[in-house]
């Protein structure tokens, strides 16, 4: 994941688009890759894949993401829904940078080795573990964030 990248596009997509509701998606894709892949979509329907000037907005808003090199401080987050409101609000409106995202869902799956990936597959240096406070794992996260020394967050 590439947390910086993942923000700057939210961010440029939010003020080409603003007649949409951006949100971020937990990792649900891949790993497909052994290169930083970031998934895009315009809406759930073909009403939105064939609008035209979102599909502009959507490739000047990459284009632009591509360029920029702001950095933030790099993040993973764990928990919350398929369209977390929490971590896009994270994303959007502080100087944290959400790379891999693992829903409610999936967190079940976790173990330290396989967190220990998120850590280490990051572009980025991992800063920040946020953890959803609802999260049935949470004890644990916070214990193999501790194992590592990366400081951790419920939200």
């Amino acid at each position: 994941t590439y947390p910086s990248y993942h923000k700057n596009f939210l961010l440029e997509i939010s003020k080409l688009n603003p007649e949409y509701q951006v949100t971020t998606e937990p990792m649900h894709h891949g790993p497909v890759l052994s290169k930083p892949v970031m998934f895009v979509e315009i809406g759930s329907s073909p009403k939105e894949w064939e609008n035209e000037n979102s599909v502009r907005k959507l490739m000047k808003a990459i284009e632009k993401t591509l360029k920029d090199k702001k950095k933030w401080i790099p993040s993973i987050a764990i928990g919350g829904g398929h369209y977390s409101e929490k971590f896009t609000k994270i994303i959007l409106n502080t100087n944290y940078a959400i790379g891999p995202l693992v829903s409610k869902y999936y967190a079940k799956y976790l173990n330290e080795s396989i967190f220990k990936e998120l850590i280490e597959k990051s572009v980025e240096k991992i800063k920040i573990v946020f953890i959803d406070k609802k999260c049935k794992i949470r004890r644990e996260i916070i214990n193999w964030s501790e194992n590592i020394g990366i400081e951790w967050t419920k939200i």
